[in-house]
Order: structure tokens, then C-alpha cells, then sequence
């Protein structure tokens, strides 16, 4: 997939993350799936880690950790809107979740990136 792609999924994939923080937190149904927040937050922030660095053209490894700050600053920008929105809390906990999902996608996308 070429670069243009890449960054065409990144930036429909952040803003999914933005829309899914803004739904109200009684409009969320309740699912079992849903208890398992952090394991989401993992997930959730393992995908837009992976897609970062996908951004990064040509791969350097010292844009790896720009990248993960970049990450993680967006992270802290989904929990602080999170705690604007009614019955939506922001969490640190959440945030650390989020961090390590940023690190783990970028992670996997450079091995990938040296495997090639």
C-alpha cells in the first residue's frame, strides 16, 4: 500500500477515535466487551501506533520515537475531550493503556518495515 494510503487511513482512523470519544457514555450500549476497557485502549492505540509509523517516508529510526510522542500526545488529547463529554470520565489509566498500544503498533511496524 503506498504512502498516500497510509495516510488517508490514519487520518479517517483518528477521526473515528475522536467520534467514538464523543458519544455520550449513556448512549453506549452495554456489552461485556465494553468491561475489557483497557484491553481496547490497547487495541484501539496498538492500530493508530501501527499507522504512524506506516506515515513515516522514508523509515528513520530516530522518527520512531517522534512518532510515539506525536502518539501519545494525541492520546492525551482523546482522554482530555473524553472528560467533556456526559457520562464519559478521562482516566490515566486509560492513557497508560493508550501509550502502550502506541509503542506496541510502532513496534510492529518497524519490524515489519526491517523485514522487508
Amino acid at each position: 500500500m503506498n504512502s498516500n494510503k497510509y495516510r488517508i487511513l490514519l487520518v479517517g482512523y483518528m477521526v473515528v477515535i475522536l467520534l467514538v470519544s464523543s458519544i455520550p457514555g449513556h448512549s453506549l450500549p452495554n456489552l461485556k466487551v465494553l468491561s475489557w476497557d483497557k484491553l481496547l485502549h490497547f487495541l484501539e492505540y496498538s492500530v493508530l501506533g501501527f499507522l504512524l509509523m506506516k506515515n513515516v517516508n522514508p523509515f528513520k529510526f530516530r522518527l520512531v520515537i517522534v512518532v510515539i510522542l506525536a502518539g501519545f500526545v494525541f492520546a492525551g488529547i482523546d482522554e482530555f475531550w473524553q472528560s467533556f463529554i456526559p457520562g464519559r470520565t478521562s482516566s490515566i489509566y486509560d492513557a497508560i493503556a493508550d501509550g502502550m498500544g502506541i509503542i506496541t503498533g510502532s513496534v510492529i511496524s518497524v519490524f515489519r518495515t526491517l523485514k522487508k
